[in-house]
């Protein structure tokens, strides 16, 4: 793990705002262990909210390793009861994808009344369920771990190197 020291969008002044715990399915999935603590930052400048400290990309690699597979659904399902079979099988099926795209949709423009929002898709898979709002001319940004980069979809639609 790496701990920021700014804002891991904007580089601004973070300040400290809760305590928690890793989930034991993250905790197991990537350090095999035990629960351990975290801190929960705040942008003063951008008003991004972050988990501190941050994965390195091993973890990160370790993490999304074989993802939505049957190894993956059992271990995630041993933490998480509610994490199915079923469950797992649905997150590619386009129906259920649909619903979770519009209950999304519906919940980011209540909270956001930006005339351009906003949004960082960070281990969304493929945006699958923020894409309506680029469409729409929000500015997304989706972040691939996995390459350690992350492309602007829009407007720019350039590939940038991710900020550490």
């Amino acid at each position: 793990m790496k701990a920021a020291s700014c804002c891991v969008c904007c580089e601004g002044p973070i300040k400290l705002q809760k305590r928690a715990l890793v989930s034991p399915f993250l905790a197991s999935r990537i350090w095999g262990r035990k629960p351990l603590g975290v801190e929960l930052f705040e942008c003063t400048e951008c008003g991004f909210l972050f988990y501190n400290p941050r994965l390195e990309s091993d973890e990160e690699k370790r993490l999304y390793a074989n993802y939505q597979s049957d190894e993956y659904q059992k271990m995630r399902q041993a933490s998480e009861p509610w994490y199915s079979e079923k469950f797992n099988k649905d997150l590619s099926n386009a129906a259920y994808t649909e619903v979770r795209r519009k209950s999304l949709k519906g919940i980011l423009r209540k909270h956001t009344n930006l005339v351009q929002p906003r949004v960082l898709d960070f281990g969304g898979h493929r945006g699958e369920l923020v894409t309506d709002l680029l469409k729409e001319g929000s500015i997304m940004s989706m972040i691939f771990p996995e390459f350690n980069r992350y492309r602007v979809l829009a407007p720019s639609k350039a590939w940038l190197p991710a900020k550490s």
